[in-house]
């Protein structure tokens, strides 16, 4: 109740500001868009269910946790198959095991590779750059659809031996969508600094598009499973997202960057002795593919 009053009172002080005080009516519009609860694109794309590949493992059989090793078992799997597919997974993160006293996070985030040396990578160096590149609000209106921003240039990240360059960045809408509260901070597009030619996105019934010249080239979706109005608020939500790009969308960006397409994986694990204990966080990381091939 509170938060309502606070919000119409900032809104009401946002028109003072425009109409006494000169305030940018552009500025203010943003300002107010935030205070929006939803957005009107994403409203009607319709959350789907746990894609049956997504490497969900149920309850384990043994007192021994073998949750993880199923897990990275799971996650090649996948890595293997889209190899002969027409749409490689190139971001994705959610849910992949949940039980009483235990629940696993996974997210998958797909880079640019090459290898410079024989010195390899620290994975988990690796994801806190990638984790601390700030996110960017789409276009500023009700409903999430635009353009990309078409930037100048993306910079390497190095670690060991290996240079990465990131294939996407967290797009948040121009509000605030607190009833799909799920949804904040989970939509990756792909990175507007990797090709010339600028990327449109659009909402649909059952996705978002990215579109190159009004041709399909990816599809960003989010799912759920077990989810309740009840949650736990110091773990990840019961739901998840994938974002899927055309093969020959992804090789022809890596045969201009003499680069291949690899995966960088990390595990979280929310664990507890007791239901009425406090859980306790650990971190796994993994990579597939990439080069071990020294290019110059």
């Amino acid at each position: 109740m509170f938060s309502e009053v606070y919000r119409s009172a900032f809104l009401r002080s946002l028109a003072w500001a425009v109409e006494q005080k000169g305030f940018s009516i552009r500025d203010a519009y943003k300002l107010a868009l935030r205070n929006s609860p939803v957005d009107l694109g994403l409203w009607n794309v319709k959350v789907g269910n746990k894609p049956d590949d997504w490497p969900y493992v149920l309850n384990q059989e043994s007192d021994i946790d073998t949750v993880p090793s199923s897990i990275w078992g799971k996650v090649y799997e996948i890595w293997s198959k889209q190899q002969a597919s027409k749409s490689n997974l190139v971001q994705a993160s959610g849910i992949v095991h949940s039980s009483d006293n235990l629940v696993y996070h996974l997210q998958i985030t797909g880079v640019l590779q090459r290898c410079i040396g024989k010195e390899g990578p620290d994975i988990e160096e690796l994801y806190d750059h990638l984790e601390s590149d700030e996110f960017e609000f789409g276009a500023s209106k009700l409903f999430f659809n635009g353009r990309l921003k078409n930037e100048d240039q993306i910079e390497g990240i190095r670690s060991g031996d290996w240079l990465i360059i990131p294939m996407t960045k967290n797009i948040w809408p121009a509000t605030i969508p607190r009833w799909q509260f799920w949804r904040m901070n989970s939509i990756y597009l792909p990175h507007g600094a990797l090709i010339e030619e600028p990327l449109d996105y659009k909402c649909t019934e059952d996705s978002i598009q990215i579109l190159k010249q009004g041709v399909l080239v990816g599809e960003w979706k989010d799912w759920m499973h077990g989810f309740s109005e009840m949650a736990d608020a110091n773990l990840p939500p019961n739901a998840g997202h994938t974002l899927y790009l055309n093969r020959e969308f992804i090789q022809t960006l890596c045969d201009e960057m003499g680069m291949t397409l690899s995966w960088l994986c990390k595990l979280s694990c929310f664990s507890r002795d007791y239901s009425y204990g406090k859980y306790k966080s650990s971190v796994y990381y993994d990579k597939f593919g990439g080069s071990s091939i020294i290019l110059l």
